[in-house]
């Protein structure tokens, strides 16, 4: 009876996410998110259009944090690597488009990143990253948003 019960529980168990052994840090942002968000937004949109440098934009803030229960793939290819301790999130970026510093512009765009640790000796290192299709979109929307606010 108590095996039973044992192997009926199992399934709820997995779907609740309980006795998960994944060591990453959890979706909801570490202390250098905003700063990679930053980083990779400016650079997407220079290589999507080479006239954002001239407006370079600022990760304010992150919320509505998910994360993918499988890794997200397009057209057939894998968009992030399937580390051990690893976890493929989605966040909304708060971002300061204040091109000329007057009136402050604040909008808002989705974007996927991977989280995961790399142990190094007795160190657990926080990485992130994020996908080459991934950092595409990021540039798209970066620009679409761009010219709206300079349109206003």
């Amino acid at each position: 009876m108590k095996i039973k019960t044992a192997v009926c529980l199992l399934p709820l168990l997995a779907l609740a996410g309980c006795g998960e052994n994944n060591s990453a840090p959890l979706c909801n942002g570490t202390d250098n998110l905003a700063s990679s968000m930053t980083e990779w937004l400016n650079e997407a949109m220079a290589k999507e259009d080479s006239g954002a440098k001239k407006y370079p934009v600022k990760v304010i803030g992150l919320d509505g944090f998910l994360e993918y229960k499988t890794v997200p793939t397009f057209m057939g290819t894998t968009l992030y690597n399937d580390y051990k301790n690893s976890r493929v999130c989605s966040a909304t970026l708060n971002v300061d488009f204040t091109p000329n510093g007057d009136e402050r512009n604040i909008e808002q765009i989705g974007t996927r990143y991977q989280i995961y640790t790399v142990k190094v000796g007795d160190e657990e290192n926080i990485m992130t990253g994020i996908s080459g299709y991934d950092m595409d979109e990021l540039g798209k929307d970066g620009v679409k948003k761009l010219i709206e606010v300079l349109k206003k």
